[in-house]
């Protein structure tokens, strides 16, 4: 896979936090980012230049993530948010709010599930966040939340 960025000059000041994780478990107890298991690509920040980059690593899953600045309450409106599986000749795209285009190649977009309504023992930070509620999908548990087994999930629903 490798991901063509372009537009980052207009957007540099408008990202807390920008990163990509090769994603290869789950750990059900967090939310945010801490809920990955995997490494983090280093090319990609938020002063980021426009370019092309290789995202090199074998992994079940690439997460992309734009997390926006502002009013804590206000934020999630503006995070930029993209799940892609690696897939041979396929292209996901996002378009962010500040105007930056990120488009993976090699890779299928796969869409993240809505807040998650099963689980009403957890708090929204855990059913509304897109980070844990993308792992959740792809990574099941038998618990979640605080109260979860300390053990990653490491088996994909889809296999792969």
């Amino acid at each position: 896979m490798r991901i063509e960025v372009a537009g980052t000059s207009q957007a540099k000041e408008h990202y807390l936090h920008l990163w990509g994780m090769y994603v290869r478990g789950f750990k059900p107890w967090h939310h945010c980012f801490a809920c990955f298991y995997g490494t983090q690509e280093k090319a990609i920040h938020k002063q980021m230049e426009d370019g092309t980059y290789d995202l090199p690593e074998p992994t079940h899953y690439f997460y992309l993530c734009g997390v926006a600045s502002g009013p804590r309450k206000d934020r999630w409106k503006n995070n930029l948010h993209l799940a892609v599986r690696p897939q041979k000749g396929s292209i996901a795209t996002v378009h962010s709010v500040y105007g930056p285009v990120f488009t993976i190649h090699d890779a299928e977009e796969i869409e993240i599930q809505g807040p998650i309504t099963t689980l009403p023992h957890l708090s929204t930070l855990y059913t509304t966040c897109k980070n844990f509620r993308f792992a959740a999908q792809q990574f099941p548990a038998s618990k979640y939340g605080p109260d979860a087994d300390r053990e990653v999930m490491r088996t994909p629903l889809d296999g792969n």
